[in-house]
Formats: C-alpha cells, sequence, structure tokens
C-alpha cells in the first residue's frame, strides 16, 4: 500500500467521526429548550465542523501531492 492512502484513509475514517458528532450536537439542540445549553452545543457543533473541514482539506492535499509525483 502507497504511504498516502494509508494517511487518506485514517483521515477519512476521523472526518466521518467528526460529522457524526456534528450530527449528535444538531440532534441535543434540537431536543433541548435551554438557550445556554444550545449555545454550548452549537459552539461545540461549529468546531466539529471546522474539524471535518480541516480533514477534508488534508485529504485533498494528500490526493493532489501523490497525483502530482506520480506524473513522470
Amino acid at each position: 500500500m502507497e504511504w498516502y492512502l494509508y494517511y487518506i484513509k485514517h483521515l477519512i475514517f476521523y472526518k466521518n467521526i467528526y460529522q457524526k458528532a456534528r450530527a449528535t450536537y444538531q440532534w441535543l439542540i434540537d431536543l433541548t429548550d435551554d438557550v445556554d445549553l444550545q449555545d454550548s452545543l452549537k459552539f461545540l457543533r461549529e468546531r466539529e465542523v471546522n474539524h471535518s473541514q480541516r480533514f477534508r482539506e488534508a485529504i485533498e492535499i494528500l490526493k493532489f501531492e501523490s497525483d502530482r509525483k506520480q506524473v513522470f
């Protein structure tokens, strides 16, 4: 297995974990009427969105670099 495939696989795995956490925070936001709790959960949800975006960016960089190195 090429080294970059190992990292891409793990980045995708972690990206999916953060997306599930985001969905869980959204579910909890919808479940509660407590405004303070909703604010805290919204902050955590946005943090997960940010992390997912960074994982996606890292995956794209690895894909680009691996494609670039294979061109002669």
